[in-house]
């Protein structure tokens, strides 16, 4: 596929989402029809363009604005809290590095943008799942658990650390401390 068409294609794309007022909804969408785009333009090429990382990652609209500087990314986001800042490391990750992350990794990001780490990161990873923010990879990552954002955890993020999590939609009904649903 040569460049004419790959910016065709995203034209097309950006077009398509352009009456989307809601950023997040946007940049789903968006990446739905590129992917749908890519897809059927692959499958008449012969190559699987749609499927590359480095193809989603140059055409996704959210990391053209996102700093390669992870210190310069904090100071556009500035999390207040121990699990916001986690989740900031694993956005940038997701955007910037490879889209799994480790223990480790989130450390030495502790270390390079200069906040002081906490005394278990794991259990500020553990928060965020939680949440539904990120969760558990299926593979490994160099030995460790590998963990990575998830839709929910990156609409948080991309909202300013605001809105709800997968658990808070849950329709589930609570029981009272005598064990009876409320009604």
């Amino acid at each position: 596929m040569d460049s004419n068409m790959l910016k065709e294609i995203v034209e097309k794309a950006q077009e398509a989402v352009s009456v989307v007022k809601d950023d997040s909804l946007k940049q789903i969408a968006f990446q739905k029809i590129l992917d749908s785009l890519l897809g059927s333009t692959s499958v008449l090429c012969g190559q699987s363009m749609g499927t590359t990382p480095e193809l989603r990652q140059a055409a996704t609209p959210t990391s053209q604005h996102i700093p390669e500087s992870i210190t310069e990314f904090f100071g556009q986001k500035n999390p207040k809290t121990h699990p916001d800042i986690v989740l900031t490391m694993a956005y940038y990750f997701h955007f910037k590095g490879s889209r799994e992350f480790t223990v480790g990794e989130v450390v030495n990001a502790y270390t390079e943008v200069l906040i002081p780490k906490p005394k278990n990161p794991t259990d500020i990873i553990n928060s965020n799942i939680g949440k539904s923010f990120i969760t558990k990879a299926d593979k490994e990552k160099d030995s460790k658990q590998a963990y990575y954002i998830t839709k929910y955890g990156l609409d948080y993020v991309n909202n300013n650390f605001s809105g709800k999590s997968k658990k808070m939609y849950s329709k589930k009904k609570k029981g009272n401390i005598d064990g009876k649903n409320n009604q």
